[in-house]
């Protein structure tokens, strides 16, 4: 039957009986220690469970993903849906299980502290880049980190993500580079020697991409610095801690 969680009884979520009222529970409950109210977290579940297979995470995951939903929105700002989105998007596009999702919401939060592109933009890159960089042998850390090195050129969203893409495609089956074994940034810095040569770029990764090639090239060492500011961190969590000790926060709640 309809609910306050998915008014099409299930039909949104694929979740029904005692599972959809448990989660109306969790929902009522997440809304208000967080402050943003029941149905904010209930739609929340919605983007999470039409984004992400419950019958592979479980309820477990499910509810883990949401807390890490929460804890990204209330450090970046943004709202509970599109953070919900973000990280259930980027899991899905590096298969990574509902474990990782800490580790995720870190990356974003770290990514639009350190570099130009915000958790959005961000976000946009890797729903282009994601699978092919997982593919090539890249993990989130070392995409996020390229992707970010990009938007100090102004290359951001999906523009930066299609670059990155092409790029990493051709050092692979043009060069052979196997980025599980070597890293970006060394296979960028061994291209130095070619970074003005037009002709060479164009024909190695199309005249489309030589300009976000050259940059990444002749910055090949910050994308390395890049991707070490972005690993192991707790920015997410810092960053929600800073936000939520607010006379407006404690209002909410």
């Amino acid at each position: 039957s309809p609910s306050a969680l998915d008014p099409y009884g299930g039909a949104i979520t694929g979740i029904v009986g005692d599972d959809l009222k448990q989660l109306e529970e969790n929902a009522r409950r997440f809304g208000k220690e967080s402050g943003l109210g029941a149905d904010t977290a209930a739609r929340a579940y919605t983007v999470l469970a039409s984004q992400i297979q419950v019958a592979d995470i479980g309820m477990e995951g499910l509810n883990k993903l949401q807390e890490k939903s929460i804890t990204l929105a209330q450090a970046s700002g943004m709202t509970l849906d599109a953070a919900a989105e973000s990280l259930a998007g980027t899991i899905n596009q590096f298969g990574l299980s509902a474990d990782e999702a800490n580790r995720v919401i870190n990356v974003l939060a770290a990514g639009s502290k350190y570099g130009a592109a915000e958790i959005s933009e961000l976000s946009q890159s890797f729903k282009v880049v994601g699978a092919a960089a997982s593919a090539m042998g890249l993990d989130v850390e070392s995409t996020a980190g390229a992707l970010e090195v990009l938007s100090k050129a102004n290359l951001k969203g999906a523009e930066a993500g299609t670059a990155l893409r092409n790029i990493i495609l051709k050092l692979n089956t043009t060069l052979g580079i196997d980025l599980g074994e070597t890293s970006l940034s060394t296979a960028l810095d061994a291209l130095k020697p070619k970074l003005n040569d037009a002709t060479y770029l164009s024909k190695l990764f199309g005249a489309e991409n030589i300009a976000a090639a050259q940059f990444l090239i002749q910055n090949a060492a910050a994308v390395d610095e890049m991707t070490r500011q972005l690993t192991g961190t707790n920015v997410a969590e810092e960053q929600a801690a800073i936000r939520t000790q607010t006379t407006a926060q404690r209002m909410a709640e």
